[in-house]
């Protein structure tokens, strides 16, 4: 993971200038990249997924992770309904589904550095992840800053960005495949905020509800205050069977 992962997020990377030739390149990126993160969700090594986050833009690496995510969802933000753009569009919601997956995320808590984590081992990094990360920043509603997504891996995934482009795609009866991936991916990322929001909410009580609650839940201000909560009810009557599983 260590050698394939930088090498193709490089590529993913350094591959948006728009000429057609870098077009390719990102769409082989984008499915090597889904491909390798789908072999270690199914074999169980989350190693794949967690090298994606911890990359830290040095020497050898020459890009960071929040650099890799922001690459992924800028696929997503691709308008358009061609085959092209679909297929690649894809392949990025699915390499969301499988960054955002519960596993992956305990494991950069609980995982060591060599493995892609933050290094706190299986006890700090279980207790630090039932609590809900590292929210102990000032940070603004709950959103990453510089400092946050260096402390705390799971933070370089801008959750805002990444939850709208999933609802974006739910709409796309163009591909019923991406439109399955996407809803999945909402699954994950909703997964994902309770957690945050339980953990910051158990810190407050600690401190006799005296305390600031330092999080300020993604999915409020991106799926009940815009409306995005009226899309998911709509996905309960698609024709899909997975989608309206998810």
């Amino acid at each position: 993971p260590d050698v394939l992962v930088p090498a193709i997020c490089r590529h993913l990377c350094h591959g948006n200038d728009g000429s057609s030739a870098a077009e390719g390149i990102v769409d082989q990126a984008v499915r090597a990249l889904s491909s390798l993160l789908s072999l270690g969700n199914v074999s169980g090594d989350g190693t794949w997924a967690r090298t994606v986050f911890a990359q830290d833009g040095n020497a050898d690496v020459s890009v960071t992770g929040k650099e890799v995510l922001d690459s992924i969802l800028k696929l997503l933000e691709w308008s358009g309904t061609a085959a092209r753009t679909l297929a690649v569009q894809e392949q990025a919601m699915r390499s969301i589904f499988y960054l955002t997956d519960t596993a992956t995320i305990k494991g950069l808590y609980t995982s060591t550095k060599e493995e892609g984590g933050m290094g706190f081992g299986s006890g700090v990094g279980g207790q630090i992840y039932d609590a809900g990360g590292l929210l102990d920043d000032e940070t603004a509603g709950g959103r990453p800053d510089d400092d946050m997504s260096k402390r705390d891996l799971a933070w370089r995934l801008d959750t805002h960005r990444t939850l709208r482009a999933c609802l974006d795609h739910t709409t796309t009866s163009s591909s019923p495949s991406l439109q399955r991936w996407a809803a999945a991916a909402i699954r994950n990322l909703i997964a994902e905020d309770r957690r945050r929001a339980c953990g910051a909410i158990a810190a407050c009580a600690s401190q006799g509800g005296g305390a600031l609650l330092k999080y300020d839940s993604f999915t409020n201000s991106s799926l009940v205050e815009t409306g995005g909560v009226m899309i998911l009810s709509s996905l309960i009557s698609s024709d899909d069977a997975d989608t309206r599983a998810h």
